[in-house]
């Protein structure tokens, strides 16, 4: 194969597929690759080399030595359809990742929930500590310089694991954390038990000599830890509510962060405190603290990258506010994500919450509506929008109308498919003291911006 042959990626610019695409870059490799509209990470990655294309054709891979694709790919698409007939090689996203990552030692982290901030905040205590490792995380972190990948000369190799199509078992690590096990993409695995099997295969492929790191709270993480007898690894727990090996206690939770003594290795380590908030932020950061130790940083190190950490874009990130309406947007869009984001959002002691929501795919919204509904209920007024389909065909009797039916006791619940009426109607009923919240795993984020300039404008 010719040396300046690229390597072409599919739906380019995805937040998994455009960090691999930039860690290639950052490598000397030729990148190009397509999606179906221009973004901020096409553009980056045009910026730096990458020959990037809008839509997808079949002449886009002309010059292509292999093919990434991600499970979201059809295999109707053209650019598909023309490698497989022209005989150039196709892998998934999680082949690519993890030929990056097999030489270095591998710190994998994955979840129902919080596998993004978890992997940050590792990604970071690593790199504050001087071990200047590598990492692939599913969101853009502002305190690595607001990317969601990059190269260091380490020996850690620090990657967020997506559970969603079973393509994290191609990713065996030598330091290994689940956060959490829920009914989620029921589309592939089919029940819950074939899903916890898939993270117990996750746990059985770290090797001896290798460290599971659990959280012990989770109702279904536990039945991995019943069975650690039978893994070649060794098993630590951590929990912000019972026994563990690593413990957070003393938790003290304010509007924007929380502090809290831990616990381990049989003695007390110290106090943590954290600059993001929810609970559910103590647990991601005791999992960090404990997978860094483990790597071999001092638990002073780990606090002081921990007090300075902040989240990734797009979990309980402050849009702005404007005319006393504050803003604030989400990636929650699993029923547990929403509750822990509405906890923390309630705690600010705003007049109303408002609340946006783009559903995230049929299949999740066929399984999950319900659920979904009873979540939403918890506030005054429930914007419902288009469901956004991820690339997902239609389900037949599949729409939001399931969610809706859900929502009990709220002010008011609607559904406006269109975002910019969505942004105008709230813009319109939000008042001084208000809080707007926009969730979803889509592009629900722009309603909020919108709301914000048309606030401006009155």
């Amino acid at each position: 194969m010719a040396e300046n042959k690229a390597v072409h990626f599919v739906g380019i610019g995805g937040v998994g597929m455009s960090g691999l695409a930039l860690m290639l870059l950052a490598k000397g490799e030729s990148v190009s690759g397509s999606d179906i509209k221009e973004s901020a990470a096409t553009r980056t990655l045009a910026e730096k080399g990458a020959k990037i294309f809008t839509g997808h054709r079949a002449q886009n891979v002309a010059d292509a030595r292999l093919l990434v694709v991600s499970s979201a790919v059809s295999p109707s698409n053209p650019e598909l359809k023309e490698a497989k007939e022209k005989g150039i090689p196709v892998i998934r996203r999680a082949d690519m990742l993890f030929s990056l990552m097999k030489d270095r030692k591998r710190i994998v982290i994955t979840g129902t929930h919080g596998k993004t901030t978890t992997t940050s905040m590792i990604a970071y205590i690593l790199h504050r500590a001087g071990f200047e490792p590598d990492f692939a995380v599913g969101g853009y972190v502002g305190v690595l310089g607001g990317v969601n990948a990059g190269l260091g000369k380490g020996e850690y190799f620090v990657a967020e694991a997506d559970e969603s199509d079973g393509s994290f078992l191609k990713l065996p690590p030598d330091i290994g954390i689940v956060t959490n096990i829920e009914e989620e993409h029921l589309d592939h695995y089919g029940n819950l038990r074939n899903l916890k099997k898939a993270f117990w295969d996750f746990a059985s492929l770290t090797p001896a000599g290798g460290i599971m790191i659990l959280n012990s709270d989770d109702r279904n993480v536990s039945e991995i830890i019943k069975r650690k007898r039978l893994l070649k690894c060794g098993v630590l727990t951590y929990s912000t509510s019972g026994k563990a090996d690593f413990c957070a206690s003393g938790i003290r939770l304010d509007l924007w962060g929380s502090e809290f003594e831990v616990t381990g290795e049989g003695r007390r380590l110290g106090r943590i405190r954290l600059g993001v908030p929810g609970m559910h932020n103590v647990s991601n950061a005791l999992a960090a603290a404990c997978a860094a130790l483990q790597a071999g940083v001092d638990f002073s190190k780990a606090c002081e990258a921990l007090a300075d950490f902040r989240s990734a874009k797009r979990r309980i990130e402050v849009k702005g506010e404007e005319k006393g309406v504050l803003v604030i947007d989400d990636y929650a869009h699993h029923p547990s994500e929403i509750d822990a984001t509405m906890r923390v959002a309630r705690r600010l002691g705003r007049k109303r919450m408002i609340v946006v929501f783009q559903p995230h795919r049929y299949s999740r919204t066929r399984f999950l509506g319900r659920e979904l509904g009873r979540s939403l209920s918890r506030t005054d007024i429930v914007i419902l929008t288009k469901i956004y389909s991820a690339g997902e065909k239609e389900i037949k009797g599949v729409d939001q109308s399931v969610i809706l039916s859900g929502i009990r006791t709220c002010g008011e619940k609607r559904y406006i498919e269109d975002k910019g009426e969505a942004a105008s109607y709230i813009a319109g009923i939000a008042k001084p003291g208000d809080l707007v919240l926009t969730m979803g795993a889509g592009d629900v984020y722009t309603i909020g911006e919108e709301i914000l300039r048309k606030l401006k404008e009155k």
